[in-house]
């Protein structure tokens, strides 16, 4: 009888365990094993990112058996996935695998709600040993140390509750970062189909951008703090222009905001937004985070989202940074969109964020940024006319400079290209708020972009190392294509070979899909995290006080 494989994908601890089995009965995996490999990436195995070279692993494994039976343990949606990919991998390979999916995990959904119960018995846990500490401990040399204890606990406490509250949303957060002039806000404007934030090639955007989408589609708000006091700015479409909430007291800076919305008074939706925005970003009396309310067209009936727009990684400014580094710890369950131009793959922007994101993995119990998950970016496809340049920076890498191990592999990660404003302008053609510009590329763009080699950039994105999901991810772009060209629908067209198809597909699988993975693994990291950072403190605080504890035990 053949031996077997028992395959066990924990989706939201992110983690695969493999039993061999020979009769029934169970073999030991030595630790020199390929497979061995693959279950010590806990917390950085994602199922859906492997490829053919997973299964000849699997093969080596097993000492040149031809067909390998694999009984799977994991979830129905995972189940689904898994096997388009053996069947992938069987259809070009003289060796055959066979799924059987031989016991269902619960849904990331049902998983989530009892990995909820477990944040809440971990916070119950810490409670209790808080509590003991005052009981056991009352002799006055150690009260300093049982205080400083105490409030590490009930920091820890407070961070899962919070992240509990974040994640119960029914939402998914896009965060989009990277260098300035990557194009980060072109291509949130061009998600958006509207040009409402601001675009140039200094660094922009100083403050925080948030954009979540109205219940009613017609209303549309900007709300911010000037110093310490709300402000709610609402459009108003009797009047075509926006109205200041009049509880708002007078100052320079509420005379220069009415003074910009009583010029823009007529002119369209937008183009008011947008420039208001821009009037917002520059004035120091705007605290940092500006949330803007407005239709996202990623949005469905089961998954909203929340769009957040940051400042540059690479700009000079302390406040940028400040701002920058506030708005990736309020991540709680996040999918980090990391934008790049082909020049700009590495420098000291890239690594500021790198060194940041290890700094919140490792310390950070608030922050939450499933890296594994994230999307990558190369925006500015057009910019590269030999396609030899394009697919070298499949296998480039964003280099953390103090540490190679935590550099991001491109050829590890889901990898898009983009032309941002070229999708853009097939998009803003669509919604008749063209202008002279966007008419043009639309005209001018449309024939060269079908080029098989040097246009059609969706035909260059990589997800890691599973061919079977790179495929089928183009095959969906080609088919979206011909189906266009049937139509003669040119916006279409433009918007599928500017690669903001894919890009806008991917984000609406995943948050069906996935979200509740994300979500799920967010508790799971603040608990981990909490405890890990608990036991830390007080080992320390033990070595600071071993001649008290001394004194006590005595």
């Amino acid at each position: 009888m053949l031996d077997k494989l028992r395959m066990t994908y924990h989706p939201a601890k992110k983690e695969v365990e493999f039993k061999r089995l020979s009769n029934e009965k169970e073999l030991i995996i030595r630790k020199d094993s390929v497979l061995s490999e693959y279950m010590q990436k806990k917390g950085k195995f994602v199922l859906q990112d492997f490829g053919n070279q997973f299964f000849k692993d699997i093969f080596q494994a097993f000492d040149g058996q031809t067909v390998i039976d694999i009984e799977v343990v994991t979830t129905s949606t995972d189940f689904e996935d898994f096997s388009q990919m053996v069947e992938y991998f069987n259809e070009s390979s003289s060796q055959k695998v066979r799924a059987k999916l031989v016991k269902r995990l619960p849904s990331m959904e049902d998983t989530y709600q009892q990995i909820v119960v477990h944040g809440k018995d971990a916070m119950q846990s810490l409670r209790k040993h808080k509590d003991e500490f005052w009981e056991f401990y009352k002799n006055s040399s150690v009260k300093e140390l049982v205080e400083i204890f105490a409030k590490d606990i009930e920091d820890e406490i407070k961070n899962i509750s919070e992240k509990i509250e974040k994640t119960r949303q029914s939402t998914v957060n896009l965060c989009f970062t990277g260098v300035y002039s990557s194009g980060k806000s072109s291509l949130i404007n061009a998600i958006l189909g509207y040009s409402i934030f601001p675009e140039s090639i200094k660094s922009e955007t100083a403050k925080m951008f948030k954009i979540i989408s109205p219940t009613n589609k017609e209303k549309v708000e900007i709300n911010f703090k000037l110093r310490e006091h709300k402000v709610k700015m609402f459009w108003n479409g009797n009047s075509s222009t926006f109205e200041i909430d009049t509880t708002l007291y007078e100052c320079p800076s509420r005379t220069s905001i009415q003074k910009e919305v009583n010029d823009l008074k007529g002119k369209e939706k937008h183009i008011q937004v947008g420039e208001i925005l821009k009037h917002l970003n520059t004035n120091e009396d705007v605290t940092s985070e500006i949330e803007v309310v407005f239709p996202i067209p990623l949005d469905n009936e089961r998954i909203k989202f929340t769009i957040y727009d940051t400042p540059g990684t690479d700009s000079n400014f302390e406040v940028h940074q400040a701002t920058l580094q506030e708005a990736l710890s309020n991540q709680t369950h996040s999918i980090l969109i990391f934008v790049a131009a082909p020049d700009k793959i590495e420098g000291a922007g890239n690594n500021a964020l790198l060194q940041y994101l290890k700094s919140a993995e490792q310390n950070d119990t608030k922050t939450s940024i499933d890296i594994g998950r994230s999307l990558f970016v190369i925006n500015k496809a057009d910019t590269l006319t030999d396609p030899d340049q394009r697919r070298a920076l499949r296998s480039s890498s964003i280099k953390l400079e103090q540490d190679e191990d935590f550099s991001i592999k491109l050829s590890d990660k889901k990898l898009f290209f983009t032309a941002a404003k070229i999708g853009y302008a097939g998009k803003a053609v669509e919604n008749k708020v063209a202008t002279e510009n966007d008419e043009w590329e639309l005209e001018t763009r449309l024939i060269p972009i079908q080029n098989e080699k040097r246009g059609c950039y969706y035909k260059y994105n990589s997800f890691a190392s599973s061919e079977y999901a790179t495929n089928n991810m183009i095959k969906k772009s080609d088919d979206a294509l011909q189906l266009a060209k049937e139509k003669h629908a040119d916006t279409e067209i433009l918007n599928i070979c500017s690669g903001l198809y894919a890009l806008e597909t991917e984000i609406k699988e995943f948050g069906e899909k996935y979200s509740s993975s994300v979500k799920a693994f967010a508790i799971i990291d603040s608990v981990e995290k909490a405890l890990s950072k608990l036991n830390h403190n007080a080992v320390s605080l033990q070595s600071k006080n071993r001649s008290d504890i001394k004194e006590v035990e005595a």
